[in-house]
């Protein structure tokens, strides 16, 4: 099979996930989630964070896409996450980031 090769570049806004706290963020994540979300017991990994709208772009090794999710902090100060975007494509990836 003949696979495109796709750069994908991040740009500020949005920076790299530090390798340092991606463990924390899908500790995080993965206590945000609700059950009922599309993400929700998935294996995931934090690979971007946008600096200025609370939004992180998670690689979902399952099945192979990337979402893009927003966190907020609830009245207990924990922070909840939820989809905004499931992108299906690398191709679509670096579009979908270059406009966001």
């Amino acid at each position: 099979m003949n696979k495109e090769i796709v750069t994908i570049n991040f740009e500020w806004l949005w920076g790299m996930m530090p390798l340092e706290v991606a463990n924390e963020w899908i500790e995080e994540i993965k206590k945000g989630i609700d059950c009922s979300s599309s993400m929700y017991g998935k294996e995931i990994f934090p690979s971007a964070i946008h600096e200025e709208k609370n939004l992180i772009l998670l690689d979902n090794d399952t099945d192979e896409t990337s979402v893009i999710m927003k966190f907020t902090k609830n009245s207990k100060g924990d922070l909840i996450f939820e989809v905004v975007e499931t992108i299906v494509s690398h191709k679509e990836l670096a579009e979908r980031l270059s406009k966001l």
